[in-house]
């Protein structure tokens, strides 16, 4: 994951002539805001022991975490027209799926607001009101696959090895 926070925020994209020009400063926006995570060690010593240092870390991951979901999604989504998927469901309920699928880093209780503040933000567009989201987001709950534990560590040693 650090390896791809730095490549994001050392990215430069060509701004686009058409209407993406704007989506494309915003995403160039976001990744400039990624947060450096501080190294564990230091000079031989697990700074980690110290609780302060360990949730200042861990708090820099998951909002990281949240922001690159954020910019390759919003890459995705940029292509779709809004007016033609306002209150698509079957959309709403994929986006779902992938960010359970990408959020496997932190508690359960942080990654679950993650989780909720991104889908938040990106497809607030395609609906109404955030009230109006937030029913039919706990009305597709059942059709959402859950993360479980072994899921999420599969794909943790998948990232550290691959």
């Amino acid at each position: 994951m650090s390896r791809r926070i730095i490549q994001l925020t050392q990215e430069e994209t060509k701004p686009e002539i058409d209407n993406n020009n704007i989506i494309d400063q915003e995403i160039n926006n976001e990744n400039k805001e990624l947060n450096i995570v501080p190294s564990a060690k230091l000079h031989g010593s697990n700074l980690k022991k110290i609780k302060s240092f360990k949730n200042m870390r861990r708090s820099y991951k998951l909002d990281n975490q949240q922001k690159i979901f954020i910019t390759d999604v919003k890459q995705m989504l940029m292509h779709m027209d809004i007016s033609l998927n306002i209150g698509n469901i079957e959309l709403l309920i994929e986006i779902c799926n992938i960010a359970n699928q990408f959020f496997i880093y932190g508690e359960t209780d942080d990654r679950e607001k993650s989780k909720l503040e991104a889908i938040h933000e990106l497809m607030l567009p395609y609906f109404i009101n955030e009230k109006w989201l937030n029913i039919i987001m706990n009305s597709i709950q059942h059709k959402i696959t859950k993360s479980n534990f072994l899921k999420r560590l599969y794909r943790r040693g998948k990232n550290f090895f691959f």
